[in-house]
């Protein structure tokens, strides 16, 4: 089957974010994934991004950004599914609603960080989680990137949990997983 691509406004001038509107086919579980980031005082990327089950992809760039004001495409839906997959290998469901401060159990927090807020609605249930970049202090990441530092490397993550190297494996007990885009 074929897509049509509409556009729809979103800003009240200029501007627009792009949906399919797929032919007759199966019906496909609604799904919505979002993420929206802040600025701060360091050039911190703010913007808005929302995928759903169709593929329907919108961008609203609101500072800091390339892109300013909504624009949208359409990527393959299986592109959508494979995000969706990713939240749940990661239990993103047993997230804790915050990680902001030590409250949350941050170790430390560092000021001036951009705060990430994921919204979720999928199978029935809406989850938000607001992750603070500027809570640091999980203790797996510092111990590897001390490692990793001690080494002469430059600190990143070792793609040990990615979809593609943790096929099967389920995280240890007590480790709350976290999501990043690549």
């Amino acid at each position: 089957t074929g897509q049509r691509v509409t556009v729809e406004n979103r800003t009240g001038a200029g501007g627009g974010v792009a949906t399919p509107e797929a032919d007759a086919g199966p019906p496909e579980e609604a799904f919505s994934i979002a993420l929206s980031t802040s600025e701060c005082r360091g050039g911190c990327p703010a913007y808005d991004l929302k995928l759903d089950q169709r593929g329907a992809l919108e961008f609203n760039g609101r500072g800091h950004t390339r892109q300013q004001g909504w624009s949208g495409k359409v990527v393959p839906p299986t592109a959508a599914e494979k995000l969706l997959q990713a939240l749940r290998d990661a239990r993103y469901w047993e997230l804790k609603e915050s990680y902001r401060d030590e409250s949350d159990g941050c170790a430390s927090v560092a000021a001036d960080r951009a705060t990430h807020t994921w919204n979720v609605a999928a199978e029935g249930r809406v989850k938000i989680v607001v992750d603070y970049q500027g809570c640091t202090g999980v203790s797996q990441l510092d111990a590897l990137r001390a490692q990793q530092q001690a080494r002469g490397e430059k600190p990143r993550y070792d793609g040990r949990w990615r979809p593609e190297s943790a096929a099967g494996k389920t995280p240890p007990a007590g480790v709350a997983p976290v999501i990043r885009f690549r």
